[in-house]
């Protein structure tokens, strides 16, 4: 038994289809069926039931795959640990929460000084034929599926307003109150600011209308600071970048704002990579259980 003998069957196995797997791996379609052949061959079991020309897992199958897996998985981070010991760069792809990032870089340059942080930008990620960083922040509004993840954050909606705007007089409103107001905030591709409109339209009754829209969360605080129109904004990512003339109004609800590190599914975490994640775990607990 090899271990190419092992990853051409756990690729076949994953998709039920030698053509497929051979692609995968850049092979002709043989060198898979024969790999897999010889493994039922050493093993003296069928690990693949064939109708036609198709292929379903057996049960012997499911059972090699999962131990495949395992080893493939331990091969791959031993690999890691050995030729990638010493990793110094880590790529990042931040989606949202973008307040906090400049200060868990600064705390984590400041403990893990031989480990540098690479920003990975969206038009790299739109341009890539593969997922171009090792982890991303990010809401969990899409398909998670490709992901493996963490939620690390929950943060609160809040509603700011201009100290010029009537309703700074208040301190609680229910969300139903900002139907008639103008909204400010970042594009509605962003998933806060995807959540908030969901927020609006199932517990407000309506859908914000946006008079000013940027990728910029500094640029929505300034705005509302200039009485232009409302924005629904994460508390804590706000206040760490308050602005004069700026009144925070709670909502009568709690309306959630989740945050996850999210890193692509069965990717073996290189030593430095672990402690990034253990140390964005540290970071946002403190955060969590702590004022601004």
């Amino acid at each position: 038994m090899e271990l190419l003998q092992l990853k051409y069957f756990k690729d076949a196995a994953e998709m039920e289809n030698f053509s497929k797997a051979a692609i995968k791996n850049m092979v002709p379609q043989p060198s898979i069926s024969n790999a897999v052949k010889r493994l039922e061959e050493e093993l003296d079991v069928k690990l693949f039931d064939r109708v036609g020309k198709k292929i379903f897992l057996n049960e012997e199958g499911r059972y090699l795959l999962e131990k495949a897996t395992d080893i493939l998985n331990s091969v791959d981070e031993s690999t890691l640990h050995f030729e990638n010991l010493q990793k110094c760069v880590i790529n990042l792809y931040v989606q949202d929460a973008p307040f906090f990032q400049p200060h868990y870089l600064v705390d984590f340059r400041y403990t893990h000084p031989s480990i540098y942080i690479d920003n990975v930008f969206v038009d790299e990620v739109l341009h890539s034929s593969r997922i171009p960083y090792d982890f991303t922040f990010m809401i969990p509004v899409e398909d998670m599926s490709k992901f493996e993840y963490e939620e690390i954050f929950e943060d609160d909606f809040v509603a700011i307003v201009s100290e010029k705007n009537p309703l700074s007089k208040k301190d609680t409103i229910n969300i139903s109150e900002l139907k008639d107001e103008k909204f400010v905030g970042v594009y509605g591709t962003i998933p806060t600011a995807t959540l908030s409109t969901k927020y609006c339209e199932k517990y407000g009754g309506f859908t914000p209308i946006y008079v000013f829209q940027s990728h910029d969360n500094l640029a929505t605080a300034y705005a509302v600071s200039k009485n232009i129109g409302v924005s629904i904004v994460p508390r804590k990512h706000y206040l760490t970048h308050p602005y004069n003339g700026v009144k925070i109004l709670n909502f009568d609800e709690k309306y959630p704002s989740p945050l996850v590190i999210a890193w692509e599914k069965n990717k073996v975490l290189s030593p430095a990579e672990k402690e990034f994640l253990k140390f964005i775990r540290k970071w946002f607990k403190s955060l969590q259980n702590n004022d601004i």
